[in-house]
């Protein structure tokens, strides 16, 4: 398989903690960036095992387990074509 087809597979979705990442990525895909940065945090709330809406603190932010951040900045990096991410 050629780099070039590699790139547009669509991102792994890997999760510590049994995150859903469904809505997330339907939202991405279809552009909804507003919709998916909500989703964005929720997932991440639920990722801490926080509600939904929680405000984060930066300590918490430190103790996301690494396979959802990376799930999440894959999903956006995918969708965005590489112009929104956390990397």
């Amino acid at each position: 398989m050629s780099l070039s087809a590699i790139s547009n597979l669509a991102p792994t979705v890997i999760s510590a903690g049994g995150v859903d990442y469904t809505k997330l990525r339907n939202f991405l895909s279809s552009k909804k960036w507003q919709e998916a940065d909500r989703q964005t945090w929720a997932v991440m709330c639920q990722s801490l095992s926080l509600t939904p809406g929680t405000q984060l603190e930066i300590s918490q932010i430190y103790q996301l387990p690494c396979p959802d951040l990376q799930t999440v900045d894959r999903l956006w990096l995918h969708y965005s074509q590489g112009r929104f991410g956390f990397s």
